[in-house]
């Protein structure tokens, strides 16, 4: 086996232990504060937001097998709003759709969503106008500044992933 090929499949191996660490570690986390209060705080910027987010996280090396996959479901400002792995049973209203990298760089604001949407590194389909809306609110609840602290302490974890910031 060439050097190039055993780099490319060490790589491949190592975006998947990434995203299972997200999977496993870091989006369990976030549901957990969502339903521990975060949410509160978050949901009196939900108003007239209604609909069910699909993310799905791909390895950087684009290896589809080693995906995750979680949905929200939000409905308003009168419901906390839900995080559950896996892909949702309905139709989704939004699709989104990054490598891990991205998914880093945006909860620690590092990267501008329309910036990443326009240059082909975040995927998003269905209902632009909500994604773009909930990302309003969640600019409006501090998300950003209260996440980086937190993905950063994950990241020092993995220390993997500190090259993807």
């Amino acid at each position: 086996m060439s050097k190039k090929k055993g780099n490319k499949q060490q790589q491949q191996q190592q975006d998947d232990e990434d995203i299972q660490a997200l999977a496993s570690e870091l989006l369990p986390l976030v549901k957990s504060a969502v339903e521990e209060g975060a949410a509160k705080e978050l949901m009196v910027h939900l108003k007239g937001i209604d609909g069910v987010f699909q993310l799905t996280v791909i390895p950087s090396s684009g290896n589809e097998k080693g995906k995750g996959t979680w949905h929200a479901i939000i409905k308003g400002d009168k419901v906390p709003p839900q995080i559950v792995e896996g892909p949702t049973e309905k139709k989704p209203t939004v699709w989104i759709t990054l490598d891990e990298a991205t998914l880093l760089k945006l909860a620690t604001g590092k990267s501008n969503p329309v910036a990443l949407f326009v240059g082909g590194k975040l995927k998003i389909s269905g209902n632009i106008m909500l994604a773009q809306r909930l990302e309003a609110a969640f600019k409006r609840a501090k998300g950003y500044e209260k996440s980086r602290p937190f993905v950063m302490q994950f990241v020092e974890l993995h220390p993997s992933l500190k090259s993807k910031l």
